[in-house]
Parts: structure tokens; C-alpha cells; sequence
């Protein structure tokens, strides 16, 4: 009798501490821009390659897809992805319908992610207080500029430099603080309450940016939900070819592995580094950087003394420029060029830009006059 107890408490223990196998559904949303920046639906593939392919622990399943996912692709989902520009659920037809969805996904404990863009909410999916659900789903998001409550910002820094919190979470393993160029968003929005995130999120990541007004930003967070569902949120990567850095790619499959209620190894969860050709990207490269050009322009010839003359003149530089551009690529510079406008109203009304340097109107129409022009099939080979 003591024999068949044992027995049975040694299987109840094998069968508690094993992990069940687990499917992650990862969503891309619409996606403007250019070849080697975001490439949402070749990060999806790497991202379903590296969940398929995990060693420690095995056996989980990962499958991509470019619209609003099936009841039977939800029910299956332990947790749900997504890339895209702005929150897919967002930007896919029928958002309500999405949104309601996503709720029954979270109340029965499913997890929630998104990378980079996929954070981001416009001001007309919020409230005028910022209310929305992924707040409570996920813990935090980027404000997109133009928002009324709070506006986070989006830059290029050539060297990022991504510090590890102190907290000992488990999504901490296997990875160390590294430097980057991309383009991790700062003042992301975690609430209310003096933009503090709530007592539920833990800050896995921060970033002392900018360079010139350095501050401690968020830059990856979690949240253990009230439902027992987890979400996690990273504001990287812009560039494709970032993948391919062994901390950040681990940083991130912690995250996905984590919020579906898998354990992370000691190590981290370990993953080959990828072929990055072989999941289908337009380019590995980022074949030009018109919009961060633009932006430069922008700040540069900024009238500190005339808003009002010098916010029109922008925009009219910004419709010229778009006869410039390969169409394949001219609406997602045109949103960027205005999403820009928009931020820099933003951010000089609540003085949180400094000046710089003033170049006249007329010496920018003049360097973009000089610019080496390709033909129709393609972008501007210079904008410097």
C-alpha cells in the first residue's frame, strides 16, 4: 500500500512539474514601410522558427498570420503576438469586434505581445485620458504623437545601449546589457498616475536616451495579470538585420515563452543565430533612411521664433519631396513625415524639445534641390 502511494505521488509530481506544450499565434498588421526596416511578416517567421525550434523547453508550436485570426486559431492561442504598424487589432477591420475577442482571450489567462510598432495606439484609439485595454493587457504602449493624454517619441540612436533591470525576472535570463543601433521609443505611457507603471508591471529594460537629455526610458516591461494571463511589450526592433543579435532575439522569445506560461531555462531561452534571408524579408538591409533624414531637416530649420510660418513651410517641403519618392514607398514616408509634425508641435508646446542650431528654409529647399535624384524606380540616393 505505501508503495502504490509513493508511486502515485511520484507521477502526480512528474506530471505537475512537466511542461505542457503550448501554441503561440503570432498576428502581423498592415505595414508601410520600407525594405529592412520592420519587415513584420519576416520577424514573424523567425520569431514561429525560433518557438518551434526551442530545445529547452521542446514541443511547443508557433504559426504566422497576416489577418484577424479564427475563434479556432484564438482558442488555440496560450499566447497571442503582434507586429505591425500600431496595434493590428486596431487596424484591421472591425475593431470592436477584434477588441471583444481579445478580451475573452485574456479573461480565460491567454498572453498578449508586441514588438516594436505593435505598442503603439493613435489618438483615436484611445480616450481623451488614454484609456484603452491594452493598457491593463500589456501594462504600457506608445503614445503615437498626436495624442492628446501623453506622447511618447520614436528615434534612431546609432548606439543604444539596453541595460537589464535588477529584478531577477525570469525573462532576464540569458542576456546582458548590449548596444545597438535602432530605434528604441522613449516616454512610453504607463498610466495615469504620473506615467508610474502600475504595481503589477516590472520594467525589464531601460535605455539612458537621448544622448543630448539623457533619461532612463522604458524600453521592454511585463505585466502578471489579475486574469493570470501575462503581457509583455518591447519597443524594438526597427531594423530587420537587429534580429540576428543574439541578446536582444533572447530577450524577446523570454518574453513570447513567458507569457505563454512556459518556464525559462537558467540560460535563457537559446536560439541559433538565424538565416535572416531564409524567412522572406524585402531586404536585410535598410536600403535608405529618408524618413530619419527628414526628421533631421526638420529640427534643423525648426523657427524657433515663428511656429506658425514655419509649421506650413514643412509641410509643403514634405509634399514636394513626396513627388520624389518611389510610390511603392511615398505613403509611408508621407504618414511618417506628418506622425513627425505632429510630435514636434507636441513636444515644442510642452518645451520638451530643446533648440538647435537654426538653418534657414531656403539653405534646406537648397540642399534638397542638390540632392541625387534616382529615377522613378527609386528613392533619393542622398538626402545628407
Amino acid at each position: 500500500m505505501k508503495i502504490k502511494l509513493a508511486l502515485v505521488m511520484l507521477f502526480t509530481l512528474l506530471v505537475g512539474n512537466a511542461c505542457v506544450a503550448k501554441h503561440v499565434l503570432i498576428v502581423v498588421g498592415p505595414d508601410s514601410h520600407g525594405p529592412g526596416s520592420h519587415e513584420p511578416i519576416a520577424g514573424a517567421r523567425l520569431l514561429a522558427h525560433g518557438i518551434e525550434n526551442l530545445q529547452d523547453p521542446s514541443g511547443h508550436t508557433a504559426e504566422v498570420v497576416d489577418k484577424w485570426p479564427s475563434k479556432l486559431q484564438q482558442d488555440k492561442a496560450g499566447t497571442i503576438v503582434f507586429l505591425g504598424d500600431t496595434f493590428p487589432p486596431n487596424r484591421f477591420e472591425e475593431a470592436a469586434r477584434n477588441l471583444a475577442d481579445l478580451h475573452k482571450m485574456m479573461n480565460r489567462g491567454c498572453g498578449i505581445v508586441c514588438i516594436h510598432y505593435a505598442t503603439g495606439l493613435k489618438k483615436e484609439d484611445v480616450s481623451a485620458t488614454g484609456e484603452h485595454p491594452l493598457l491593463g493587457w500589456m501594462g504600457g504602449y506608445f503614445a503615437n504623437p498626436g495624442s492628446v493624454h501623453h506622447v511618447s517619441y520614436a528615434r534612431v540612436f546609432d548606439k543604444a545601449k539596453i541595460t537589464p533591470s535588477k529584478t531577477g525576472h525570469p525573462i532576464l535570463r540569458g542576456w546582458q546589457e548590449f548596444v545597438i543601433r535602432d530605434e528604441p521609443y522613449g516616454n512610453n505611457y504607463f498610466g495615469p498616475h504620473g506615467n508610474k507603471p502600475a504595481p503589477n508591471v516590472t520594467i525589464l529594460a531601460t535605455s539612458l536616451q537621448p544622448p543630448e537629455s539623457p533619461k532612463r526610458e522604458a524600453v521592454a516591461w511585463c505585466v502578471q495579470r489579475a486574469d493570470k494571463g501575462r503581457g509583455f511589450g518591447i519597443v524594438m526592433p526597427h531594423y530587420y538585420k537587429n534580429w540576428a543579435h543574439d541578446d536582444l532575439r533572447t530577450l524577446v522569445l523570454n518574453g513570447i515563452v513567458w507569457t505563454a506560461g512556459i518556464p525559462i531555462p537558467k540560460e535563457g531561452v537559446e536560439s541559433a543565430a538565424p538565416d535572416l534571408k531564409s524567412f522572406g524579408p524585402k531586404s536585410v538591409e535598410a536600403k535608405w533612411n529618408l524618413i530619419s533624414d527628414f526628421v533631421t531637416l526638420c529640427l534643423k530649420s525648426y523657427d524657433w521664433d515663428d511656429k506658425a510660418v514655419w509649421l506650413p513651410r514643412m509641410e509643403l517641403l514634405a509634399r514636394e519631396l513626396m513627388g520624389r519618392l518611389n510610390p511603392e514607398y511615398a505613403g509611408a514616408v508621407y504618414e511618417h513625415v506628418f506622425l513627425v509634425r505632429g510630435y514636434l508641435v507636441a513636444a515644442v508646446s510642452n518645451g520638451g524639445i530643446a533648440p538647435s542650431p537654426v538653418f534657414s528654409p531656403p539653405r534646406i529647399q537648397a540642399r534638397l534641390s542638390v540632392a541625387s535624384v534616382e529615377p522613378p524606380s527609386g528613392p533619393p540616393s542622398k538626402l545628407r
